[in-house]
């Protein structure tokens, strides 16, 4: 097993072996539906939002890939009290979409496990969720660029905004066509 990944690791080198190893979750997304029946793509429950998370969150992120012309996207998120999420991100609707408390990349990327798992009784600023949802649509219909899943990751700011980003499934690498769109310095106010 160890030499099999380290001939992976020398002939895909450490992005392609990351790809390899995040494959799976993005295949989970796509088998379970991103959590359809309460549960995220991982295969964990839905996480009860706190209060201040509950209603309707809209703002927009700025996309880092340079393969789009449009250079920001709109997004809004509807948290509900269950854990299910809806709204929009650019011109794609999410379904089946579901709050975690960190999104699972963090496992690679070495979030500790005392900061996985349900969130605290009391939302502090600085608290980390994700969103796991699939796309109805393209996420820029002007460039048809479409995907078929996103990861919305971020955190409640002390001024009581959601800031992070999101990435698209798709390859590291195909332009439009099949690379993942990456956004990041998302901010996103609660709408009365």
């Amino acid at each position: 097993m160890m030499n099999t990944l380290v001939t992976l690791k020398w002939s895909l080198g450490r992005r392609g072996l990351l790809l390899l190893l995040i494959l799976p979750i993005f295949a989970a997304m796509g088998a379970t539906g991103c959590g359809s029946g309460g549960t995220s793509g991982s295969g964990g429950a839905a996480t009860q939002p706190a209060d201040p998370l509950i209603g309707r969150w809209a703002g927009e992120t700025h996309i880092i890939v340079n393969w789009t012309q449009a250079h920001t996207l709109a997004v809004q998120l509807d948290i509900q009290a269950d854990g299910g999420v809806t709204g929009k991100v650019g011109d794609a609707t999410l379904k089946d979409g579901v709050l975690g408390s960190t999104h699972p990349l963090g496992l690679v990327y070495g979030v500790p496990e005392s900061s996985r798992g349900d969130p605290p009784a009391s939302l502090e600023a600085g608290d980390h969720f994700q969103v796991t949802a699939r796309l109805d649509g393209p996420l820029i219909a002007a460039e048809q660029v479409s995907r078929d899943g996103v990861i919305i990751v971020f955190h409640l700011t002390p001024d009581r905004t959601l800031r992070g980003g999101l990435t698209s499934t798709g390859s590291d690498f195909g332009g439009k066509d099949y690379m993942k769109l990456s956004a990041r310095n998302m901010v996103l106010r609660k709408q009365p």
